[in-house]
């Protein structure tokens, strides 16, 4: 009987050992669980927040690719204008003389405009350079801004 006593403290023992070991076991799995818990909390809000940083993105995009649209629209129109401008002071000055500047008894000069500057050429077609000094260089702004202030009237 001592024996089988014996064998009864071990067992019992070692049952008291597996419950501990089982409780442990448990509370870690609990732990787990709300770790993992937590972590799937955490991913859930941090997708929520790249979904809405994404679609931040996607609006600025969008809104950037609208003024590039204006932007470019009104650079267009411009350049529209600005050629406009240009062809009818061509057509103005074409269909006068410049009386600006007179070399000789009366030879008058013609202006013609190269690469947007209005520059003085006689009807022979040299210019009016002399020694490295320009006479009657007339700018296309200065004629556009003469133009917009209506001083000359295009026909």
């Amino acid at each position: 009987m001592s024996r089988l006593k014996c064998d009864n403290d071990n067992l019992a023992i070692n049952n008291k050992r597996l419950e501990k070991q089982t409780d442990q076991a448990l509370r870690e799995v609990a732990v787990y669980k709300v770790k993992l818990t937590t972590t799937q909390t955490e991913h859930r809000e941090e997708l929520r927040k790249l979904a809405m940083e994404k679609d931040s993105w996607k609006k600025e995009s969008m809104d950037l690719r609208t003024k590039i649209a204006q932007y470019e629209h009104l650079v267009n129109r411009h350049e529209r204008d600005y050629s406009k401008l240009k062809e009818q002071l061509a057509k103005l000055i074409q269909s006068k003389e410049y009386n600006g500047v007179q070399r000789g008894s009366s030879a008058r000069k013609q202006v013609e405009i190269i690469n947007g500057d209005v520059q003085g050429v006689n009807r022979s077609g040299s210019s009016l350079m002399k020694h490295g000094k320009e006479r009657n260089v007339i700018s296309v702004k200065s004629l556009l801004t003469i133009r917009t202030m209506q001083c000359i009237k295009i026909s």
